[in-house]
This record gives C-alpha cells, sequence and structure tokens, in this order.
C-alpha cells in the first residue's frame, strides 16, 4: 500500500476523477431546462452511457471491462436484440 500525499478536495490530487466530473457535468448540460432542476434524477442513466461507450485510449468500454461482457441497452431490449451469448442461453 502506497500512502498518497496529496490534499483532500484538491483537483490536481485526483486527475481522473475531475476528468470524469467535467464529463458528466458536459451531459448534464444537455438536459432540457424543465430537467435541470431535478438533474439527480439523470445521473445514473448519465453514468450509465458514458460506461457504455468505448473509451478512447482502451477501445473498450467501462461496462464490458467491469463485467467481462458487452452492455444491453434499453434499444436493444426495444427491438429484442440478443448479442451476448449469456443473454441467448438464459432468456431465450
Amino acid at each position: 500500500m502506497k500512502k498518497s500525499r496529496t490534499t483532500p478536495y484538491h483537483p490536481i490530487g485526483n486527475g481522473v476523477t475531475e476528468r470524469m466530473n467535467r464529463t458528466l457535468l458536459g451531459m448534464l448540460g444537455t438536459l432540457e431546462p424543465t430537467q435541470k432542476g431535478y438533474w439527480k434524477k439523470y445521473i445514473g442513466s448519465l453514468v450509465y452511457s458514458y460506461n457504455c461507450i468505448p473509451h478512447e485510449t482502451t477501445h473498450v468500454a467501462t461496462f464490458e471491462l467491469k463485467f467481462g461482457r458487452k452492455p444491453r441497452l434499453p434499444v436493444d431490449a426495444a427491438f429484442d436484440i440478443l448479442e451476448d451469448n449469456f443473454f441467448k442461453q438464459h432468456l431465450l
């Protein structure tokens, strides 16, 4: 274990977190003016969307790295698309 000697709540202390916060604020900025008052309601779906997009560096989505499979998106459910073998085996 390595001790970190950074100041708490200082942006330079954790650049990855600050970059994610910047991206999330940009995503929140795309909400309709009537939705912005209830921004907490949309955080979950925005983070899920962010995690399903392949990243520029790894070319793999965070969801896929964490769970070992491609994400099942709402559009897949709407059109009944089963791309992953897990879903084909367990849902049919």
